[in-house]
Formats: structure tokens, C-alpha cells, sequence
């Protein structure tokens, strides 16, 4: 049987066809083992949150969080969710999912500032809460 194929192409008889099935299916072996590290998130201890004495009704408010970070934890993100009387802030954190992770021994602290826009005014009393804890009272003026 006599096989033909373009100049240039291999034919089933060169061996490379042979070989290419076996080469495929070891990155495909290879692939399935890649695992992409899991990451579980979860609320932060705060240490202490900063807020100022008074603010105007509708100017901007910056809160200072400081949060305890090491290991194998880091700050991620804040959360803020507001009404005219409070604000309640979510201080997120990130570390590898899973046991067997590799985490240094220090730990510290980290300060992270959420700015509240100021909208819709607030009114006196203000309150602030920090991951489900009362943290303070803010006078409006």
C-alpha cells in the first residue's frame, strides 16, 4: 500500500504520527496535576479602628482599621454598607485554603483606611461597627 501526503506532512509510516498521541496525553497527565492554590477568605481580627469625633453630614469620613496580618494571613479587602445613623464595615482577609500550606511565624499589624462618601447624610448619633462589634460614635455636625 502505497501512502501519500502533501510535501512536507508526515505519513503514518514516519513514526512522528506514532509519537504524537503518546506526547499529547503526557501534557494532558501533566495539566491535571497543575493545581491552582485554593484561597479561603474570612473576616479579620481588628485590633482597632480609628474614627474621627465629629464629621459634617455629608463630607467624606475616613476609618482606620487596623487589622493582625502573618503567617499565612493578609488583608484583602473592606466591605461598607451604610444608612443615614450607621455604618457597618467588613474587614476581609485571605490565606491559603487546605493543610500542608507553608506559613512564615511573623505576625503584625496592618492599617487599611475605608472612606465613607458621606451619602445619604447622616445624622446624630452615628455609629460604627467593625465586623459585628460597636466601635464608636461619631458627632454630626
Amino acid at each position: 500500500m502505497v501512502t501519500w501526503a502533501p510535501r512536507g506532512f508526515p505519513t503514518c509510516h514516519d513514526g512522528v504520527m506514532k509519537r504524537l498521541p503518546v506526547a499529547a496525553m503526557a501534557c494532558l497527565v501533566l495539566a491535571s496535576c497543575t493545581q491552582v492554590p485554593r484561597t479561603e477568605i474570612f473576616l479579620m481580627d481588628v485590633r482597632s479602628v480609628k474614627l474621627p469625633a465629629s464629621v459634617a453630614a455629608t463630607d467624606p469620613m475616613d476609618v482606620v482599621v487596623e487589622v493582625t496580618v502573618g503567617g499565612c494571613r493578609r488583608f484583602d479587602h473592606v466591605e461598607g454598607a451604610r444608612t443615614a445613623s450607621h455604618l457597618t464595615l467588613l474587614v476581609y482577609g485571605r490565606q491559603p485554603a487546605g493543610t500542608g500550606v507553608p506559613c512564615t511565624a511573623d505576625i503584625g499589624w496592618e492599617k487599611h483606611t475605608y472612606t465613607d462618601p458621606g451619602t445619604p447624610a447622616r445624622t446624630a448619633p452615628f455609629e460604627v461597627t467593625v465586623n459585628g462589634t460597636g466601635r464608636g460614635i461619631v458627632d454630626v455636625h
